[in-house]
């Protein structure tokens, strides 16, 4: 081999050294350049397993503001209405216990109930709530064996407890009797009352809370359109309506029916003074026993005599029976002019049943009418 041969073969080699060192040395600098690159991206750039769900879950149900409660339904739910109506209702509250009541469990509070007993007071008119009773309690009452009076456990205030029967005494919105207020009553024409009344045989009842005179069928009056029948009238003293406030010595109610079952019942005050024919014929037989009816033979009496001569002035509202079960049915024509009864009737009254009268009651929305023509 000469020497140029072996000088072009040394020459090749180091060339291809050469090209072999650039090569490693430009991956050593894109490995370092690549490294560099990825060491300094930001971890906020870099994206959070799940962030697609969460970013499509925020725009289904934002999230809830400080006076939202629920989060938003879109509009035309179903349940849209009734969410809100929950929503907007408050919130009950918890009554605070008794001092050394045992702490109550976590259940959710109960409804708060009104008081048991709406105090009544029959000098002022009232406008209170309805009462409310537990079922608690009219089950002790169920049992407890008490009838209905006018004093004392049986009283007025307890008859709304005493049975279930009796709810709408305490609860009921339209009982009766009330105080007539003649600057509150509503003057209109209510219609006169058309009074078919016949003689009856005189059948007197001492039931043990007044003195009744049943009726035989053929009494009645056309009253707002429809015939009620007469079925008896009895006494209460000293009366149960008040007007202005004012109580008289004794009331007479003369209960009628109709034929679907409504009651029409006639309050006619009654104050001391002269002696009234049909007053003397019930008095003169007054039974003491209770609950036997007696007819005194060939006595006849007619409930006309114990309406005032005025018989178009009255006034009208929608009540109740004054005793259990204070059905609220009874369409109550109070007459505006009084009648008669004796001293010493009314004390042979009130020493046979006693006083048995029931307080006014809360007029609530109701109003008077007085008739006009």
């Amino acid at each position: 081999m000469s020497d140029t041969d072996q000088h072009n073969g040394n020459n090749a080699k180091q060339e291809s050294l050469q090209l072999l060192g650039l090569w490693a040395v430009t991956m050593v600098v894109a490995i370092i350049f690549i490294t560099t690159l990825s060491a300094r991206t930001p971890e906020s750039t870099k994206e959070p397993a799940g962030v697609k769900h969460a970013q499509s879950a925020q725009k289904i149900a934002p999230p809830l503001n400080e006076t939202q409660t629920m989060a938003p339904l879109p509009p035309g739910h179903p349940q849209i209405s009734q969410l809100q109506a929950e929503v907007a209702a408050p919130a009950p509250t918890m009554p605070e216990l008794p001092a050394g009541h045992p702490p109550l469990d976590a259940a959710p509070a109960p409804a708060p109930v009104a008081a048991m007993h709406a105090p009544v007071e029959p000098t002022t008119p009232m406008h209170a709530p309805a009462a409310m009773h537990a079922p608690a309690e009219h089950a002790k009452a169920d049992n407890h064996g008490q009838h209905w009076g006018y004093e004392g456990e049986g009283g007025p205030e307890h008859w709304g407890t005493m049975k279930k029967e009796y709810l709408a005494c305490g609860e009921g919105t339209q009982q009766s009797p009330i105080n007539i207020d003649t600057k509150d009553v509503i003057a209109t024409k209510v219609g006169d009352i058309t009074f078919n009344y016949q003689p009856s045989a005189l059948e007197i009842v001492n039931n043990g809370h007044t003195i009744q005179v049943n009726f035989a069928p053929g009494s009645s009056i056309k009253f707002g359109g429809k015939i009620f029948e007469l079925l008896q009238f009895h006494f209460h003293s000293p009366s149960e309506h008040q007007i202005d406030y004012r109580y008289f010595d004794m009331e007479a109610h003369l209960v009628h029916k109709s034929a679907d079952g409504e009651l029409a019942v006639i309050g006619v005050m009654l104050g001391k003074g002269a002696s009234n024919p049909i007053m003397d014929a019930v008095w003169d037989h007054i039974p003491h026993e209770t609950n036997k009816p007696k007819t005194v033979v060939g006595a006849l009496v007619n409930a006309e005599n114990l309406l005032p001569a005025n018989r178009s002035a009255y006034y009208h509202y929608m009540g109740s029976l004054t005793t259990p079960p204070c059905s609220e049915i009874v369409n109550w024509i109070v007459m505006q002019n009084s009648t008669s009864v004796t001293d010493a009737q009314i004390t042979t009254f009130v020493n046979t049943v006693g006083e048995n009268n029931r307080p006014v009651q809360p007029m609530h929305r109701r109003h008077a009418l007085t008739n006009t023509h």
